[in-house]
């Protein structure tokens, strides 16, 4: 998950990691609202406030201000693409308390964080739909089960 190379809380060290991202200074209704507007398929999401055990790596012992996914259809979500959207969003919209950490070394390409921070995330998104048709097209008639 790409959020762990933030400084976003993933949702470790609450009732549902993963599943919800936060941070203390998130203006989170208004990502909520951002990313419910791009109607990005199989998903919604919802404002919350959660808090973190006292042992959590991130923001311990406190109160965030989150985003809660909701996935409403597992074969149409794109969880990738809409990390990685939701990350971008919340870097224009918090250029002071945002950082990206060692984002290469989950996207496995320095490409990943140039796109970022370059403004050019959804044409390199694009790019990664067209080489993932391309391998399933050629992987189609090796499949056994289909």
């Amino acid at each position: 998950m790409f959020f762990e190379a933030t400084n976003l809380s993933e949702g470790r060290g609450t009732d549902l990691p993963f599943e919800q991202i936060g941070a203390p200074w998130l203006r989170n209704t208004e990502v909520a609202a951002a990313m419910n507007a791009r109607n990005l398929p199989g998903i919604r999401f919802e404002a919350v406030e959660f808090p973190t055990t006292e042992t959590a790596r991130k923001y311990p012992g406190q109160i965030l201000k989150g985003v809660r996914f909701t996935v409403t259809d597992r074969a149409s979500y794109r969880p990738l693409a809409t990390s990685l959207l939701m990350i971008d969003l919340i870097r224009r919209l918090h250029p002071d308390q945002f950082q990206l950490g060692a984002i290469e070394r989950h996207g496995g390409t320095s490409r990943l964080r140039q796109a970022i921070e370059g403004g050019t995330l959804p044409e390199l998104l694009r790019e990664w739909e067209r080489d993932q048709a391309t391998f399933r097209k050629k992987r189609a008639p090796y499949l056994i089960y289909r």
